[in-house]
């Protein structure tokens, strides 16, 4: 609270329900910053009052660690995940959300924009990443990080929304630094 209200204080000492009543809005500022909002209608994420919209494949891997990140998945519970750790439910799962529930993952081609889906379906269903799955993923999780970087100016903000990655190649986990109660859809 210091460093929110300390120029307020000292500019002639308010009232003290002033004083509780600017807080109160500060700190909802604050806890807005560190919401992640998606609408999978317009393809857009919303983090600090900024939407970001993102292509359809963008869009979908975003919403896949969404995902793992709600479902608690992973060694730890938070939500890092190999990406052999990810399963044909999952796509699915994932698919039905962004097509409001009329669509299962192999009915992708009736979708605009997620042919890509026809190379990655095979690879999960057998518990197999090809390289080049692999290089494709860490290529959309840069561009990803790009734009959320193009809509927030702070660095650390960015960081916190973008597709993170914790441990040893080989054994790379990757997933969302986010409070899962943090996360809301429209």
């Amino acid at each position: 609270m210091r460093g929110v209200l300390e120029n307020w204080l000292q500019s002639g000492g308010p009232r003290y329900g002033d004083f509780v009543r600017r807080a109160q809005e500060e700190l909802r500022l604050i806890e807005s910053a560190n919401e992640l909002r998606i609408n999978p209608s317009k393809c857009t994420l919303t983090i600090a009052g900024n939407p970001i919209k993102l292509q359809p494949q963008k869009f979908f891997y975003y919403a896949l660690f969404v995902h793992l990140r709600k479902q608690s998945r992973g060694p730890n519970r938070d939500g890092f995940v190999t990406l052999n750790d990810i399963q044909f439910s999952d796509l699915d799962a994932v698919f039905r959300f962004l097509t409001n529930g009329k669509l299962g993952v192999e009915q992708y081609e009736l979708a605009s924009g997620f042919g890509f889906l026809e190379k990655l379906m095979p690879w999960v269903k057998q518990n197999y990443i090809d390289p080049d799955f692999q290089q494709s993923f860490l290529e959309v999780k840069a561009k990803i990080k790009d734009r959320i970087g193009k809509r927030l100016a702070n660095e650390a903000l960015r960081d916190r929304f973008a597709i993170a990655a914790q441990g040893e190649r080989g054994e790379t986990r990757y997933g969302l630094n986010l409070a899962p109660e943090r996360i809301y859809f429209e």
